[in-house]
């Protein structure tokens, strides 16, 4: 009877010693993020897909706007301004509507960006060679 009572306590104790595990390799694989300026930003980038019709969408960053073709058709939008705050891209349309986007990646000539309009998956994005910002 008394083994009983141990085989519960032994089940919890090898499924926290697996949650624990489990913890240490999440924090573990985890990246780190640095900090992210706007000047980073700055320059004319390119995105790596291919849309329809053969065009690449473009966004283009200038010390005050922002500019973003997304490449479906005759559409593009000019922004006023950009804000970053940590890893979140800010774009303020017109003073309408400020669009709130996730800067996932972004280091020497990538970036990559969710929440773009008419882009709900992220967009890979690189520098152009002429624009790249010192």
């Amino acid at each position: 009877m008394c083994a009983w009572v141990w085989v519960p306590c032994l089940m919890d104790l090898v499924l926290m010693k697996k949650i624990a595990f489990l913890l240490l390799i999440l924090v573990g694989c985890s990246e780190p993020r640095g900090i992210i300026r706007p000047h980073d930003l700055l320059g004319d980038w390119q995105s790596v897909s291919r849309r329809p019709l053969n065009m690449s969408a473009t966004l283009s960053f200038t010390d005050s706007d922002a500019y973003y073709d997304p490449a479906i058709g005759d559409t593009s939008m000019w922004f006023q301004s950009f804000k970053v705050v940590g890893d979140t891209l800010l774009l303020d349309y017109q003073g309408i509507h400020t669009y709130r986007c996730l800067l996932r990646e972004l280091h020497d000539s990538v970036l990559v960006i969710q929440g773009l309009p008419w882009r709900e998956r992220p967009e890979k994005f690189i520098r152009h060679s002429a624009t790249r910002s010192k």
